[in-house]
């Protein structure tokens, strides 16, 4: 008899639930949101964005609101694909649908290129990026190598033609250049002559194994303007689970320890780092080989 009664309890608690209206349309958004704490790179935003963004219409016509947080996540996805000023509209809109929010989406907002940098890149949009061995004076002494070989992907991944590297390295020691500081200390002009770049980066190695810390910058050659600038530090965790983060201008990797012994993990967090440096929020605007570049605009599509 007691276990009838709680059943029937448990039936008609169900059935409350059940007919209680959401306030909000969810849709995909707990999806996204794990997916997005699983992979913070933004190589699949673009498809949470067209998901949230579809979601968002439904809950239009459905006469529905959408809940605290969702245009914040849009916007943020918005700002891992370079598309700034759609994650700025996003940011603004959470701020204004949830007047609580006003301090965070401040925040990030803060966090957003600034429109002098956006107008210095667009005057001096590279198509070409050298880049020179890393300064890396408190690190391993293999460090730089090992930091080059991983630098080239995220670049040209993000629409750049990147100078073969090792070639880059062995011609500037052929021109009496032996150490990274040296190379780092060579006119623009000379680096123009001898490679016909368009922009140079420039790299030092804050720190170096379990815990790698990069910091760089882009610089017009011809100009000598700086483009952007940007810092990133990957972290070697012992959970078998990785997440990243993103916090002001130094943006956080998680990466999965390595399972294989002839593997150092220290490549594997730089490549993370590297990727998460020039594909996050803070990183580089697509490049003129991305499909997403406007050669008009000289920046990415909106």
């Amino acid at each position: 008899m007691i276990l009838r009664s709680l059943a029937l309890s448990f039936t008609f608690l169900l059935a409350a639930c059940a007919g209680e209206r959401e306030l909000y349309r969810w849709g995909s958004y707990e999806d996204c949101v794990r997916e997005t704490c699983r992979d913070p790179s933004g190589a699949q935003a673009v498809d949470r964005i067209r998901r949230l963004a579809a979601d968002i219409e439904r809950a239009k016509a459905e006469g529905l609101a959408v809940g605290p947080g969702w245009h914040a996540q849009l916007g943020y996805l918005c700002a891992l694909t370079g598309k700034h000023e759609s994650a700025a509209l996003e940011f603004a809109a959470e701020r204004e649908v949830y007047p609580e929010s006003a301090v965070f989406v401040d925040g990030l907002l803060r966090r957003m290129p600034s429109e002098p940098d956006r107008a210095a890149y667009a005057a001096h949009v590279p198509r070409s990026i050298l880049v020179l061995p890393p300064l890396a004076e408190t690190v391993a002494a293999d460090a730089p190598c090992a930091w080059l070989a991983t630098i080239t992907r995220p670049l040209a991944e993000r629409g750049y033609y990147v100078f073969p590297v090792a070639i880059v390295d062995a011609m500037l020691k052929e021109n009496g250049l032996r150490t990274p500081r040296e190379m780092h200390q060579v006119p623009l002009g000379k680096l123009d002559e001898l490679f016909g770049t368009d922009a140079v980066l420039y790299v030092g190695l804050e720190s170096w194994g379990v815990q790698v810390t990069v910091a760089a910058r882009l610089v017009d050659v011809k100009s000598g303007t700086e483009l952007w600038r940007g810092t990133s530090t990957a972290v070697q965790s012992s959970d078998d689970d990785s997440e990243g983060g993103v916090a002001g201008t130094l943006v956080r990797a998680i990466a999965k320890p390595i399972v294989q012994p002839a593997v150092d993990p220290t490549l594997a967090l730089a490549r993370q780092a590297n990727w998460v440096l020039i594909h996050s929020p803070q990183g580089l605007h697509v490049g003129p080989h991305h499909p997403d570049f406007d050669e008009d605009q000289g920046k990415h599509r909106k």
